[in-house]
């Protein structure tokens, strides 16, 4: 059945007490992606698991992965982003996230990133575009969210 090794993994990935599920998990989506090669969600979900345990090279594959098989996957973009900010890569991260803002100019994570990137690039006008972009997002333009008025 098409995507029950996907599911299990992920369950197994957000409600497992294991310290090791998400190996279990990597496993679960290897087969996956023996059923169905180009899921780009199953290469999604392996480099989330391999980012948030510090695996850094294994990520970058995934999420590259994934982007080959879906290029308009924002999540991806955003997580390859994240892993290439992690790794120094600065410059790689803004080239990775710049198409996803076009792709989805209302996605406030991309916005958020974009921000804290373009400052660590010392990209200041940027930066204080996407903030500014971002806080229309939250709400208005101090950030705080709008009171209803009914």
């Amino acid at each position: 059945m098409p995507g029950a090794h996907l599911h299990l993994a992920v369950l197994m990935l957000e409600h497992s007490t294991d310290p090791n599920a998400w190996r279990q998990a990597i496993d679960e989506l290897d087969a996956e992606l023996k059923i169905n090669p180009n899921n780009p969600e199953a290469e999604y979900e392996i480099g989330e698991a391999y980012r948030k345990h510090g695996e850094a090279e294994h990520s970058v594959a995934a999420f590259r992965r994934a982007l080959g098989a879906n290029p308009d996957f924002v999540e991806a973009r955003v997580a390859l982003a994240k892993a290439y900010r992690q790794q120094g890569k600065k410059q790689e991260a803004v080239s990775t996230l710049e198409p996803a803002r076009q792709a989805a100019p209302e996605n406030a994570a991309v916005r958020f990133l974009l921000v804290q990137l373009y400052r660590d690039l010392g990209r200041s006008a940027d930066a204080e575009r996407e903030q500014q972009a971002f806080k229309r997002l939250q709400g208005t333009p101090s950030g705080t969210p709008q009171s209803n008025p009914h």
